[in-house]
C-alpha cells in the first residue's frame, strides 16, 4: 500500500473520554477523517463510573476548545466557566452533546475494545518499510472480532480500568491479590455503600486528591457512625507535601 492509499484511512481514537472526544474534534477541525473505539456503553464510560464525584478544576479548564467551535453553532448552551462540574455533569452537559454531533456520531463505536495493535504484514522484527503500512487494529466488537486499518493511532485509553497496584514499585503488596474483593479502586460513592464501610476500621492507600475526597466522604460517615475508624496511608516523608 502506497503512502498515498494510507492517507484515505482514517486515524483511530482509542478511548471515548475527554481526550480521545477531544482529538476528534481537532480531527474535525483539520478535515481529518477519524474513527473512535470505546469500550463502554457510552461515550466517557469511564468518568460516568465516578459520576458522583465534584472535580476540583472549572468547567473553563475541561471544555477542549475545538469541541466548543463544534458544539457552539448547535445551540449549545456552556456551563458557567466557574461552575465545578460532577463527572456525571461532565458526560450529561460535555460529553453527550459532543458524541452526538452529525460530524461525530457516524464515526463513534461504543462497546468496542482494541485487543491488539500492529503494523500490516509486519512482525516485531521486521522494520524495513514500516512506516510506509497502515496500523492494523484487532477489535473486540460486542463479542465479535473485527479488523480495521488506520494511517495513524490516537491511544486515549486512560488508566481507570487498571488501577495501580497498592504496593510500591507497580507490585502487589503482600496479600493484595488475595483480598482483592475486599478493596475498593478508585473513588467509592461512600453514601451508597454505607453498609460496606459503616462502624468499619478502613484504610485508605494514596496521596492524591481521590484518597483526600475519599477521606472527607467517610469523615461524613463517620459522623452519623463514631465506630468507624478513617487510618491514611501515605508513601510521603510528611502530610505537608500532600499539600
Amino acid at each position: 500500500m502506497s503512502n498515498m492509499d494510507n492517507k484515505n484511512l482514517p486515524v483511530a481514537i482509542i478511548g471515548g473520554g475527554p481526550v480521545g472526544l477531544a482529538a476528534a474534534a481537532h480531527l474535525i477541525q483539520r478535515q481529518e477523517s477519524f474513527i473512535l473505539f470505546e469500550a463502554g456503553e457510552t461515550v466517557g464510560f469511564n468518568v460516568r463510573e465516578w459520576g458522583h464525584v465534584r472535580i476540583f478544576s472549572p468547567w473553563g479548564y475541561n471544555i477542549d476548545k475545538a469541541a466548543r467551535a463544534l458544539l457552539a453553532p448547535t445551540g449549545w448552551q456552556a456551563p458557567d466557566e466557574n461552575g465545578l462540574p460532577t463527572g456525571a455533569e461532565l458526560y450529561e452537559q460535555y460529553f453527550k452533546p459532543l458524541a452526538n454531533h452529525p460530524a461525530v456520531k457516524p464515526f463513534i463505536r461504543t462497546r468496542s475494545r482494541v485487543t491488539g495493535v500492529g503494523r500490516k504484514g509486519l512482525d516485531k522484527m521486521k522494520n524495513k518499510g514500516r512506516e510506509e503500512q497502515p496500523f492494523v487494529l484487532q477489535v473486540d466488537h460486542a463479542g465479535q472480532k473485527r479488523i480495521y486499518e488506520a494511517r495513524a493511532v490516537i491511544d486515549a485509553s486512560g488508566t481507570w480500568q487498571n488501577p495501580n497496584p497498592v504496593g510500591s514499585g507497580g507490585m502487589y503488596a503482600l496479600g493484595e491479590q488475595e483480598n482483592k474483593d475486599r478493596i475498593f479502586y478508585g473513588i467509592p460513592e461512600i453514601t451508597n455503600l454505607r453498609e460496606r464501610y459503616r462502624s468499619k476500621n478502613i484504610l485508605v492507600v494514596g496521596a492524591g486528591h481521590s484518597a483526600i475526597n475519599t477521606i472527607l466522604e467517610l469523615e461524613r460517615l463517620q459522623q452519623h457512625y463514631p465506630d468507624t475508624q478513617i487510618h491514611w496511608i501515605l508513601r510521603r516523608k510528611s502530610i505537608r507535601e500532600v499539600y
